[in-house]
């Protein structure tokens, strides 16, 4: 039953997660993101995971489909302490990084980073996806990998790479987070998420973004493929 809690001989350790909202950022991606660790918690009766959502500034940050999200904190008051970074930005990204963002970034402590949608190729402008895999959107990945060479950038729905992630956007975010979820507290508690959702499997990080046009239609006739 869903309502049911996950029993821990030990519970994990708080994970503390930093969601950085970038203008223009796709709700999908972002409640992606976010939800399955909210749930994860409810489900497991524990603090798995301990979420806050910042912004450039102190001003709500508005969505792709121009809804504001009032964040927790901002740049200047951010916590100094996170286990992940996740940056979240729309791609394409459709206007220049301001350079305190990039700083800022650079300079972070956070034992792991990671960019979502278009916050892979922030990460890749940062310079902090060097030698690293990475994923992004797949109409992003010719012009991204001509410009960031040593970034190996591939088009599966989602990489995590050492302290590096990184995923398409949209629902390939949720099979990321259900990803750490199982490796963080396991594959049960992984499950009881992914079911919450309704989703019907998990499906793994190789798996490619762009599904071909035959695989999609089954077994159309090729007249109408």
């Amino acid at each position: 039953m869903a309502s049911e809690v996950t029993r821990f001989a030990r519970p994990p350790a708080t994970q503390r997660i930093g969601v950085l909202l970038l203008p223009g950022f796709s709700l999908l991606t972002q409640a992606s993101c976010v939800e399955p660790l909210l749930i994860a918690n409810q489900l497991s009766g524990c603090s798995l995971y301990q979420v806050s959502t910042l912004s450039l500034d102190a001003e709500p940050v508005r969505s792709a489909a121009q809804l504001a999200c009032i964040a927790d904190h901002a740049l200047d008051d951010a916590p100094a302490l996170l286990d992940t970074l996740l940056v979240i930005a729309p791609s394409p990204l459709p206007y220049p990084l301001p350079a305190r963002l990039l700083e800022w970034l650079r300079q972070h402590h956070a034992r792991t980073l990671g960019g979502l949608d278009g916050g892979g190729e922030v990460l890749a402008r940062c310079g902090l996806l060097e030698g690293y895999r990475a994923a992004l959107p797949w109409p992003r990945v010719s012009a991204v990998s001509q410009g960031y060479p040593t970034v190996v950038i591939t088009q599966t729905l989602f990489e995590i790479d050492r302290n590096r992630m990184s995923c398409a956007g949209g629902t390939a975010a949720l099979d990321m987070m259900l990803t750490l979820i199982a490796r963080d507290a396991g594959a049960e508690l992984a499950a009881r998420v992914s079911e919450h959702f309704a989703c019907e499997r998990i499906r793994l990080a190789d798996e490619p973004q762009h599904v071909p046009l035959r695989s999609r239609l089954g077994h159309a006739p090729q007249s109408l493929v």
